[in-house]
């Protein structure tokens, strides 16, 4: 059995999966932005495509990656 969580220990969680899932919005919306480079498009259908081979910790990374290189550019 687990002990109960204290108020300030479920905020905590909270606020961690709220961050978790901003993240993943992000991901998303960069996923369907309409990128005006033509190799950033073609890094984001690779990405897309390969998502079920990939894994979600593995495409994140990917996803990331690439936005990071973006922002770069």
């Amino acid at each position: 059995m687990t002990a109960a969580l204290t108020p300030e220990q479920r905020i905590e969680a909270l606020e961690a999966e709220l961050a978790a899932c901003k993240r993943d919005a992000e991901r998303y919306r960069w996923l369907t932005d309409d990128h005006a480079d033509a190799d950033m498009r073609g890094r984001v259908d690779d990405i897309a495509h390969h998502i079920q081979i990939r894994g979600k910790g593995n495409s994140d990374a990917a996803i990331d990656a690439a936005m990071a290189a973006g922002e770069k550019a």
